[in-house]
């Protein structure tokens, strides 16, 4: 599998954390290291995120970057 394929999986499979807009993640694979970095909504995002990307099949290793921000108006 290369990393354009793990990096849509990764994706494919955040689609369904609840309240997290994947399309706010930049998803980056090397090697099976997955990076991920954007924003989440809450830390709960955040870690829910990284491990559902660990348990993506062909992932090694996620360095996970993504900020927690509090949306405007809250």
């Amino acid at each position: 599998m290369d990393d354009a394929d793990l990096a849509r999986m990764v994706r494919d499979a955040l689609s369904y954390v609840g309240g997290l807009d994947e399309s706010y993640l930049r998803i980056t694979c090397h090697d099976g290291v997955v990076a991920l970095a954007g924003v989440a909504f809450t830390h709960s995002q955040r870690r829910e995120a990284e491990n559902v990307a660990s348990r993506v099949a062909g992932v090694r290793r996620v360095v996970n970057e993504i900020a927690v921000v509090t949306p405007s108006g809250a």
